[in-house]
Parts: C-alpha cells; structure tokens; sequence
C-alpha cells in the first residue's frame, strides 16, 4: 500500500493531519522508552516562527508617495513663509500632490535670484521644509518652486484656470511685516496686461511678496503679490495672472534628482 493511499495525496488536509498524528505517536513512545530505561531526551527544538501575515515591504519604501486623493485644498493654510538666502518673502502650496510625492509651490520671481537656487519654506502649522526654484518669469514676475522632499503631506491650495471678472473679491495672507499671517482683502480691478499681470485693490507690506492672492468664492490662486503704490497700506497691487503663471509652469515634472551626464567626446583616429 502506498504512502498516497494510506495518508492522502501530498498537500492534502487529511495527509497532513495523518503525519502529525503519527509524528505524536512515535514521540510518546520514545518518551515512554527513555522514561522507563533513565534516558535522558534532548527538548525539542523551537518551532519556526509563522510566516508574517503582511507582505514584506523593503525599510526604504514610502508608502505615502505618490498623490493624497481625498484631501481637499485648504488655501490658508497653504501659505507659507519662505527664505532664499536673506530675502523673506511669502509662498503657497499648489495642488494637488505630484506624482513623484511633491508639491508645487508658487510665489514671486523677485523673491528669488536663479533657477536651481534652494531655500526654505516654513509651514503655518511650523513644519519647515526645503525647496528649490525650477522656473521664473521676470516679466511676469511668478517663480515656481518644488519641495525636495516627497514625504510630507502637506496643504495645498489649486490655481484657477482664468483671471477673476473685474470686481471679483480677493485676499491674501502673506507674512508681511505689518500683521504677519493676517487676512487683507480687497478686489480685481483690470483684467492681464500686456506683461500677463492683473491689477488689484489690496493692502501689502514688505514680506508679503509672492504670496497667493486667492478668490472668496473658492479660495484658488488667482495672482501673486509683485508691487504695489501704497507699501504698508490699501493701494493698487499687481500680480502675474493665472494664465501667465500656468504658462511658465513646466510641463515635464521631474519625478527624481537624476539628470543626464554629458557623454564624453574624443578625438577620431587618424585615417
């Protein structure tokens, strides 16, 4: 009679069940055995510990990169205080999360002095975070930066797709010197010019430079603080539109530090 026969086929519930019972039997009775004759039995050893129940991840894996779907935008809080060497300025997280784990961040080109220059960014709820300037326009005067790390969740605020109708209301809470933070409000009063700029109604002081205008209604990003007539107090204020700044957004995010190595030139053998 075959082992198939007599416990099952192998794998088998009942073939399984069979060996566990007879691997039982055969241990009482060399226990019986050595208990009768004083044979010491070694303890036998430790069962392997049960295979884990969750897959295996690697340490380095970050489960949390990628977009956040269902985290709503949260202008205000987007609205951070930035420095690019001694220049104190005002920025906003631009949403939604990247594909690589980071964010945008939007804010004036005035407040930075180069492509490729770092910086960093302190949250309203007192993360600080780094980022750096990958596109500028002086015209307009917009910068768009990008976090360096793609770990964080951070708030962020959307940037509408038009410029508001004249008369739409605003406001913005930049982090100048006056009420660092407060809300100032205000409204639109002429639509893109000639250097992709709307021209507000608004209070603004020194620090608030870069910072999101953003619409009552729906709190997305219409313009950033560029200039204004009345520093410290209500005057006219412009900002680049958000066509402008749609338009120098670049269009290839970079998803990792990896940039091409030019390939090494020599000289051609002689004929």
């Amino acid at each position: 009679m075959t082992l198939s026969a007599l416990f099952g086929p192998p794998g088998s519930a009942r073939r399984e069940r069979m060996l566990q019972l007879l691997g039982a039997l055969v241990a009482a009775a060399i226990a019986a055995f050595a208990a009768r004759y004083g044979i010491v039995v070694p303890p036998a050893p430790p069962s392997a510990a049960p295979l884990p129940t969750e897959p295996f991840r690697p340490p380095d894996a970050r489960p949390d990169i990628g977009p956040s779907p269902g985290i709503p935008p949260d202008a205000p809080a987007a609205i951070g205080r930035i420095q690019f060497g001694s220049s104190g300025c005002t920025a906003t997280v631009i949403g939604p999360r990247r594909d690589d784990g980071r964010y945008w961040v939007l804010t004036a080109a005035h407040c930075v002095q180069r492509i490729g220059q770092t910086g960093t960014m302190r949250m309203l709820d007192g993360r600080t975070l780094g980022i750096v300037a990958v596109a500028l326009d002086r015209e307009s005067d917009c910068c768009w930066c990008s976090t360096e790390t793609n770990s964080t969740v951070l708030p962020y605020a959307n940037l509408a797709a038009v410029a508001p109708a004249v008369g739409t209301r605003i406001w913005h809470a930049g982090y100048g010197i006056d009420r660092p933070g407060s809300r100032e409000e205000g409204r639109v009063d002429a639509g893109p010019d000639q250097r992709g700029q709307i021209r507000m109604t608004l209070s603004v002081s020194s620090g608030d430079s870069g910072g999101g205008i953003c619409v009552n209604d729906s709190g997305e990003v219409v313009s950033t603080v560029c200039c204004t007539t009345n520093r410290g107090g209500v005057g006219s204020v412009w900002g680049a539109g958000p066509e402008a700044i749609r338009r120098v957004r670049p269009a290839i995010q970079v998803m990792d530090d990896w940039a091409p190595l030019d390939v090494p030139l020599r000289m051609a053998p002689a004929p």
